[in-house]
């Protein structure tokens, strides 16, 4: 199986074909990387804006351009530029760094303007916990209050601990 990021979760693809249907999915959307592993090692394919990955037949691979005429016959011309990632690791997926290499390489850096009009390159939390990452922080619209998301990646139970930080107080 091939195992792609999306948002907010993973998909699980068979990569060999048993019937017509898996013939017709010769490629699959992944958002930042799609793997290939059992429980002793396998390969991760990272990319930072390409979605268009393909497992078949002992191959691992991604769409870096297309070339449709329709309906734009010059989609895609032009001057291009993208990062991907080829990474082989130890131990199956969840058992290994290819999320958060995923995540580093599709992160920018991050720049927080505060009340106060200064420019901070830190965010005022801080999630500890294996395989959740902070996804969305957001002021409130009523009151000091922020909103949060914290999404658990290893598609198993979990726990974190949320850290407030300056003047924010810990929950």
């Amino acid at each position: 199986f091939a195992v792609s990021d999306i948002g907010y979760g993973n998909v699980k693809r068979r990569i060999n074909v048993q019937n017509e249907g898996d013939w017709a999915k010769f490629e699959f959307s992944g958002r930042t990387f799609t793997d290939v592993s059992n429980e002793d090692w396998g390969v991760a394919l990272l990319s930072d804006s390409k979605y268009g990955f393909s497992a078949r037949d002992g191959r691992l691979g991604l769409s870096l351009l297309r070339s449709p005429i329709d309906p734009d016959l010059y989609a895609d011309q032009g001057e291009h530029s993208f990062i991907y990632c080829f990474m082989p690791h130890a131990g199956s997926l969840n058992d290994n760094h290819v999320r958060e290499k995923a995540n580093v390489l599709n992160s920018p850096n991050l720049v927080v303007i505060t009340e106060k009009a200064e420019i901070s390159s830190t965010i005022p939390v801080e999630i500890e916990g294996v395989g959740c990452r902070l996804e969305i922080l957001k002021k409130a619209e009523e009151g000091d209050s922020y909103v949060f998301r914290v999404v658990e990646t290893n598609g198993r139970r979990g726990s974190f601990i949320f850290h407030g930080k300056g003047q924010y107080q810990e929950c």
